[in-house]
């Protein structure tokens, strides 16, 4: 869902449950996401109040947000696992209403370029997320027509 001016509300600041051997606990996501719905929230932030980030690989937290997002139906912010300016791209494509980001600017070797990159990412997943991906298919079927070329 987007997030832009007109947000208003409460945005809870949702932990992250983790297995007692460090595994993300994604039934307790589940219920995590359910109990913060009942309690009425505008929004979840989501993968930042435990220092997350290095608990995580790119594809945990973009696995994550996805289920959060999938389940929740209010916007959802991604606070960490957002490296790089293809991860923000990702984790917009998955309909994430925005992604807060310190660390992956300001320790880049060049953080102004990499703001401005984060910027267009999230600008382009946005895009990709409104137009809807094209539907998977399990089978080969060619893009181009072969009737009348034989």
């Amino acid at each position: 869902m987007k997030l832009d001016h007109t947000a208003n509300g409460v945005y809870a600041i949702a932990a992250t449950p983790f297995k007692p051997d460090g595994a993300v606990d994604t039934e307790s996501v589940d219920r995590m996401t359910d109990f913060y719905l009942s309690c009425g929230v505008t929004g979840l932030t989501i993968l930042g109040i435990m220092g997350e980030a290095p608990k995580l690989d790119p594809a945990e937290a973009l696995a994550i947000s996805h289920q959060v997002v999938r389940r929740a139906k209010v916007p959802v912010i991604v606070d960490a696992g957002v490296g790089t300016a293809s991860d923000a791209a990702i984790a917009m494509e998955l309909g994430c209403g925005g992604v807060l980001m310190n660390t992956a600017i300001a320790e880049a070797k060049d953080p102004v370029r990499m703001a401005e990159a984060m910027k267009h990412a999230v600008i382009a997943g946005r895009f990709s997320y409104l137009a809807g991906r094209m539907p998977k298919k399990r089978y080969a079927d060619p893009s181009s027509p072969l009737a009348g070329l034989i």
